[in-house]
């Protein structure tokens, strides 16, 4: 599984110039920084946490490729709100759909290509490396 950085080009796949021009410029005006890229990397951080229970992250701030539709959709919900405006409903209902999948990839009912094991491996026995008689007298 490949991990990618989302980019401003990817984003434009699912928001128009025109759309991202306009939220960049009402967070401009009222002198906040540029809204799309902390949008972008809260976002990251987001689907990274959610992809960790079943994969080890990759480099800082990319996530699974699998999940950038997923990612991509939460962004285009956020960015409106985070200079005030509404999403539309159609922007909404992906939203949730995306978050629905992104509990469901926690749960691991939406495995992720190239998925192993997140975490150490539990032993549950070993050889015995010592016992009571060469312990004796210590």
């Amino acid at each position: 599984m490949d991990w990618i950085t989302l980019t401003e080009s990817d984003l434009l796949t699912v928001v128009s110039d025109a759309e991202l021009t306009a939220w960049r410029q009402t967070a401009l005006a009222a002198g906040q920084a540029d809204p799309v890229s902390a949008v972008m990397a809260t976002v990251a951080l987001l689907v990274r946490g959610y992809a960790a229970h079943q994969v080890t992250p990759g480099a800082t701030g990319t996530i699974p490729d699998t999940l950038t539709s997923t990612a991509l959709d939460l962004v285009a919900y956020r960015l409106p709100l985070r200079v005030g405006d509404k999403p539309t409903e159609a922007r909404k209902n992906a939203y949730d759909a995306a978050m629905e999948l992104l509990r469901s990839c926690a749960k691991g009912e939406f495995k992720l290509a190239g998925g192993g094991p997140a975490r150490a491996e539990i032993v549950t026995s070993s050889d015995r490396q010592t016992s009571r008689e060469k312990l004796e007298g210590l």
